[in-house]
């Protein structure tokens, strides 16, 4: 069972959080309790906090929401592959591998424009630095955003949108598409339509 708890407060957050995992044991000894965090540094803190305020903390087990969100989606479709074309590491190598065609970038004349500035285009370790941080933000978009993805997706886009990044996202959704296993078609922004 989840248990919601908010407050402006992290003291009292991880005091009600202290107070809930003494209170609610699992009935599996073996069985992690799971925090979900909404950023590394904070699991951290609160682990040590909670070491702190009771002396020890074991078996906790913390969670970014889109770690949860993904172990749900697995849950509704059992047949996904352990990892997705849309997860940040094969994503990053698409992005990379568009980045470097030169046909692709005549089609993104904005992120054309940076790339020309400065022989940028012909240094691959700024290409992959920049597709690493592309795959970053794509990435964080289908976990709190995967609604925009999916108009993105159909043409639309909204105004505030950086213009490259509509089209950079259909031509990556393209190559998912030809992939021979359909399994591998669907990107987490789907899943969670899925999940929903």
């Amino acid at each position: 069972m989840y248990r919601l708890i908010q407050s402006p407060d992290i003291r009292e957050l991880a005091g009600a959080l202290a107070e809930q995992l003494s209170d609610h044991q699992p009935a599996d000894p073996l069985a992690a309790a799971e925090v979900i965090v909404p950023n590394r540094d904070t699991g951290r803190w609160l682990f040590l906090y909670l070491a702190e305020s009771s002396g020890i903390a074991a078996n906790i087990r913390f969670q970014l929401p889109s770690e949860w969100l993904w172990e749900r989606k697995r849950e509704l479709v059992p047949g996904l592959p352990d990892v997705l074309p849309s997860d940040p590491g094969p994503m990053t190598w698409s992005i990379y591998s568009l980045l470097k065609n030169e046909d692709v970038l005549k089609e993104l004349p904005e992120l054309d424009f940076r790339l020309l500035e400065g022989g940028k285009s012909t240094n691959h370790l700024y290409l992959w630095q920049l597709s690493r941080q592309i795959s970053s933000v794509f990435d964080q978009y289908q976990v709190y955003r995967p609604g925009m993805l999916h108009e993105w997706e159909g043409g639309k886009t909204e105004r505030s949108a950086v213009s490259w990044q509509p089209a950079l996202w259909r031509l990556l959704n393209e190559s998912w598409k030809m992939l021979p296993n359909k399994d591998l078609n669907y990107h987490r922004g789907d899943l969670f339509r899925i999940l929903l």
